[in-house]
């Protein structure tokens, strides 16, 4: 579903989290939706991002499902972001390590005023995890009993440099995650300005 408060020109940037780990599971995106990344998580969750300028599309979407797999979606919209080529840098990584309860990623922004997207997921069999992130705000973090968690932050990252961030879960599984640079529009600062999550089965 289109969060509230999203205009033509805004980029959004989507979060899948599924269950079935196979990479040649994906399911098709809607139109106009460009494709960041996926990473094998592990034999039963896998992550991927995608990204759209919202231009007059409908209310909702629909992706194909991945292998009829449980999904669990996350959205970020930001505002102010170049409309050319929206995304400076990404960083997505995965931590096999089934005891793991971090995920590290690295970006290095080339211009300044910038928004860090940062977005994590795990597969687990409990509904108590808890994410948390120390310098970047929280815009969502869902569990869905049994099967999956996700989560997603943001931060201005004013200055061009390197940004370490480390996203923690409180339960240990093994954990994906993507940290992605939204470049500015000329003279602007990007902002991010709605979020909405939901899962299904």
């Amino acid at each position: 579903t289109k969060p509230s408060g999203t205009l033509d020109g805004h980029l959004m940037l989507v979060h899948i989290q599924h269950s079935t780990g196979n990479l040649g599971a994906n399911g098709t995106a809607p139109s106009g939706w460009t494709l960041i990344g996926t990473r094998q998580e592990n034999a039963s969750s896998s992550p991927w991002y995608y990204w759209k300028i919202a231009s007059s599309e409908g209310a909702s979407w629909g992706w194909t499902n991945y292998a009829s797999a449980t999904l669990q979606y996350g959205i970020v919209v930001v505002s102010g972001a170049d409309q050319t080529t929206p995304l400076n840098v990404t960083h997505i990584l995965q931590n096999t390590n089934i005891g793991g309860t971090t995920v590290a990623l690295s970006v290095v922004t080339t211009v300044a005023d910038c928004l860090l997207v940062g977005f994590a997921g795990q597969d687990q069999t409990v509904s108590t995890n808890t994410w948390s992130q120390a310098s970047m705000t929280e815009r969502y973090d869902e569990n869905q009993t049994a099967d999956l968690t996700h989560c997603g932050y943001t931060e201005t990252a004013t200055t061009a440099t390197t940004y370490n961030r480390t996203i923690t879960a409180s339960v240990a599984q093994r954990i994906s995650g993507a940290l992605i640079g939204v470049a500015p529009a000329s003279g602007t600062t990007v902002n991010g300005v709605a979020t909405a999550e939901f899962g299904f089965t």
